[in-house]
């Protein structure tokens, strides 16, 4: 048998296979229901349209009496298609799969509708995107909460894709890298984003075990449509380039704290113990590189040292200096400095971080989304509190404790009087 002719066979079972369970839908409901399920080849070879079906089953089987009698049979099975609807292919080709009559893929449906305009858009009401570098998964949803299509995208091909979304879908995301630069996207399109934190997502995975994007994309789905799920705001690109500057700023710390360990480290291995903090070690290195005794080899890598010390000093100052300019022209910073232990990191912190204020009904919200309350394990009617959650932004957790800290730390040696117009700090509490 040619390889066309099982081609054909393969393939048109397939088509038989859906025509036949359509032949139950009267034509009244036909006129009446543009929505109903469509006949549709997707997925693993990649099909625009019925005109590249054909072409591959010709590009597979070269000229062949064979390749028109495929094209009659299922150019007749378009007597079935529902008025106002059309043939949609539901994935991209996969590199890698044997394009051959043994790997024609399954049937399944997709939802389409068209608009006034002519237009033909997807019946989605809910999508579960499962973003990342490269492959990106949705997983599209009705109203009701069938699926309508599950697909792996490129990057690129990603907002194509979300044009053809209806005008206020609903699509979330798990809280993460590049999540707040697709809602800003998707806010351009029209549609509606909800970012959420990934541990309220996991509870709604089906398979504990079975970890994999398409799973996450659907837990996804599930999850953004529950009434009771909390979102992350959106934030702005400014918000995000002001905290740009305190996570590069938190990276040069961390290298210059690095530096120096290493540094004393090895002035400890020729029996110099350098006292602790970085200004006792940066006086020490520069009496150490002007000293005639030591060998000049060390001496050439404690200068090394040193300028490297010194370039990132100036890029912490660099940072300082920036991140004081963006306090000081934000007038909800301003405020913020008024309070005890708030200093200009807090405050221009803060303000990029949260955005809103009125996110939060109270303090207590705000404390708890930064993890400063305490863990409960509360059972049978009793309350049992355990130690802080010490969830949310690390970073700006940190700089609420010592700012806190500093506060107490400084009433400790002030007069009460002292305190009584310190805002932030109400007069009854001093005793």
């Amino acid at each position: 048998m040619s390889r066309s002719r099982v081609f054909a066979d393969n393939s048109l079972d397939l088509v038989d296979q859906r025509i036949v369970e359509h032949q139950s839908i009267s034509e009244h409901d036909e006129k009446n229901n543009p929505n109903v399920l469509l006949p549709v080849l997707p997925n693993d070879n990649g099909f625009q349209d019925l005109r590249h079906f054909l072409d591959l089953a010709i590009d597979l089987c070269g000229p062949d009496p064979h390749s028109a009698w495929i094209e009659g049979r299922i150019r007749s099975s378009m007597d079935y298609e529902p008025v106002g609807a059309e043939y949609k292919w539901t994935s991209p080709s996969r590199s890698g799969v044997s394009r051959t009559a043994s790997s024609v893929p399954r049937l399944s449906c997709v939802f389409v509708q068209s608009d006034r305009e002519g237009k033909s858009e997807m019946n989605v009401a809910t999508v579960g995107a499962d973003l990342a570098k490269d492959i990106i998964t949705v997983y599209a949803a009705d109203t009701v909460g069938r699926v309508v299509e599950v697909r792996d995208l490129r990057r690129k091909d990603f907002s194509a894709w979300l044009i053809q979304l209806p005008k206020g879908c609903v699509v979330g995301m798990e809280a993460c890298s590049g999540a707040h630069h697709w809602a800003r996207v998707m806010h351009g399109f029209g549609l509606t984003p909800k970012i959420m934190a990934a541990e309220f997502v996991k509870p709604f995975r089906k398979s504990r075990s079975s970890k994999n994007d398409r799973n996450d994309a659907e837990a996804i789905c599930t999850a953004v449509r529950q009434p009771n799920m909390r979102f992350v705001t959106v934030k702005s690109v400014e918000q995000q380039t002001r905290l740009a500057w305190h996570r590069v700023r938190e990276g040069w710390k961390e290298e210059r704290t690095a530096l120096i360990n290493r540094g004393r480290g090895l002035l400890a291995e020729f029996g110099m113990v350098i006292h602790r903090g970085s200004g006792a070690f940066t006086r020490a290195l520069s009496g150490l590189v002007r000293d005639e005794a030591l060998a000049g080899s060390l001496r050439g890598v404690l200068e090394q040292l040193q300028r490297q010390l010194a370039v990132l000093d100036e890029q912490m100052q660099l940072c300082d200096r920036t991140i004081a300019e963006h306090a000081r022209s934000n007038p909800e910073g301003k405020r913020l400095q008024a309070l005890g232990g708030v200093g200009v990191l807090t405050a221009d912190a803060i303000t990029a971080t949260v955005g809103n204020a009125r996110d939060f009904k109270n303090g207590r919200q705000f404390a708890a989304w930064q993890g400063l309350t305490p863990r409960q394990y509360s059972s049978g009617g009793k309350a049992k509190l355990g130690p802080i959650t010490r969830r949310g932004d690390t970073y700006l957790r940190t700089l609420l404790v010592q700012g806190a800290r500093a506060s107490v730390r400084v009433a400790l040696k002030r007069e009460p009087a002292h305190l009584m117009n310190r805002p932030g700090i109400p007069g009854d509490s001093i005793s």
